[in-house]
């Protein structure tokens, strides 16, 4: 058996890896890689090509960096099944038709601005390739094996990171030898608000787990509310607008859940909110149909976070959009994307990323060479579109939204993975994967792998 890595490794962006047995190869998630334009694109592009053929494909959540390249291999003649949890093939087709439109749309403003878009930035997949894609997805539930090849057995855990997400234990049995390996990536927290809480995986060979925090720790998410306060009361008193990038996926509603949390207590006054995506309207009516996913307290809470329109105003129009631009009070703004990499939140962030009564807050992660990135680390000057915009405005994070595990989350799972022979480190920067090198031998005496961009690794 070859585990090879295509994506995701020694980089937090595009996780696929190719599971070769004697019976078939076995894709574990299908992302795009998201980084500078034309790299990610040629990345992108050549994915079948550089995994030697595919035969079966099994996708852990919907986040395009962990599905949003499988219409594109589709687009170069994949035909074989999607296996997915149900709540997840109802999200992929909606990730996928945003991206086409975000994609249609970004080339469509640069053309009007007179930019010359290099060929290489056409988009990577049409609304066709999507609904051909869709057509390949296997519904599975939690906990009950299903066998995308021969000789191979694949169940679904609770993964707690986002709607619908699950960790996956493969079992390979070639000849008289079987092999368990788990995927833990991406790995949920526990207490966060929304879904239920991750599961442990037990009796592994192999655990390949992510490493996005491997050397980090997040705010404790009883203390987040608090924060989220702090940040928008100091807002107002600048008069100014709280602008929040973030996944129309999972972290939209759990800031939505935290901001109704925070009106209701009064410790906020009730001023406008608007989710400026019209694919967060579409995935919170995935939420409200998937209630069996809810932990038990935020179902105890209600679901008037998800449907109070005196709340919260969910904008699906272009010229609804438009009209929060004449807003001149103060308001917070939520849009897609997460990492500012497309979509509406850059039209927002055109708009107000110079006026310093204006802050600029992150919920999740950004990844390198991302615009969200660029402005995380509050560089003078970023580009957005074809502008060169100074950043005024306060900018600022709060870690607790994180829905990947910190280092003792981590740490804690591989504990209780069983005598596992080997441990394959995916999904994060290198100082990162390094700081949760150093620290597993001191629970586990398991070989560490470490695999970059297109390494192969025999057991």
């Amino acid at each position: 058996m070859i585990l090879k890595f295509l994506g995701g490794a020694s980089e937090v962006t595009g996780s696929a890896i190719l599971i070769i047995t004697e019976n078939g190869r076995l894709l574990r998630d299908c992302g795009i890689f998201q980084g500078h334009r034309e790299e990610s694109h040629i990345r992108n592009l050549s994915l079948l090509e550089r995994s030697g053929g595919i035969d079966a494909v099994v996708i852990s959540h919907a986040h395009l960096d962990h599905c949003g390249n499988l219409p594109t291999i589709v687009k170069d003649g994949f035909r074989g099944n999607v296996f997915v949890t149900p709540a997840t093939a109802d999200l992929m087709p909606l990730m996928w038709e945003d991206a086409v439109h975000i994609q249609e749309h970004d080339l469509r403003f640069l053309s009007k601005r007179g930019v010359k878009v290099p060929p290489l930035l056409k988009p990577l997949y049409d609304l066709g390739n999507v609904m051909e894609a869709e057509r390949l997805i296997v519904k599975c539930e939690y906990n009950k094996p299903v066998y995308p090849l021969r000789g191979t057995e694949v169940v679904f855990t609770e993964a707690g990171h986002i709607l619908g997400s699950a960790l996956n234990t493969v079992t390979v049995k070639e000849g008289k030898k079987k092999t368990v390996i788990g995927f833990a990536f991406d790995l949920g927290r526990k207490n966060m608000p929304v879904i239920k809480e991750p599961e442990f995986l037990h009796n592994l060979d192999i655990l390949v787990i992510e490493s996005t925090y491997g050397g980090r720790e997040h705010e404790k998410i009883e203390e987040v509310e608090n924060r989220l306060a702090s940040i928008i009361l100091k807002t107002l008193e600048r008069k100014g607008k709280v602008i929040i990038p973030s996944f129309a996926l999972g972290r939209t509603q759990e800031v939505l859940y935290s901001l109704k949390r925070l009106i209701e207590k009064n410790i906020i006054p009730k001023i406008p909110i608007f989710v400026d995506s019209p694919l967060a309207g579409r995935i919170t009516e995935v939420f409200r149909k998937h209630i069996e996913l809810f932990s038990k307290e935020s179902l105890e809470e209600g679901l008037s976070f998800l449907e109070d329109k005196d709340f919260v105003k969910f904008t699906i129009s272009k010229e609804e959009s438009q009209e929060i631009n004449e807003i001149t009070s103060p308001c917070i703004i939520i849009a897609a994307s997460g990492m500012c990499e497309g979509g509406r939140i850059l039209h927002h962030l055109m708009r107000t990323i110079e006026d310093e009564k204006n802050t600029i807050l992150f919920v999740g992660f950004q990844a390198n060479n991302t615009l969200g990135r660029r402005i995380l680390e509050k560089q003078e000057r970023v580009k957005i579109f074809d502008g060169s915009y100074r950043v005024k405005a306060e900018v600022t994070k709060l870690n607790a939204y994180s829905a990947h595990a910190g280092k003792s989350d981590l740490l804690e799972f591989i504990s209780k993975s069983g005598k596992v022979k080997d441990i394959i480190l995916v999904h994060g920067e290198n100082n990162q994967i390094k700081e949760l090198a150093n620290a597993i031998p001191a629970i586990s005496d398991a070989k560490i792998h470490i695999p970059v961009y297109g390494e192969e690794i025999e057991f």
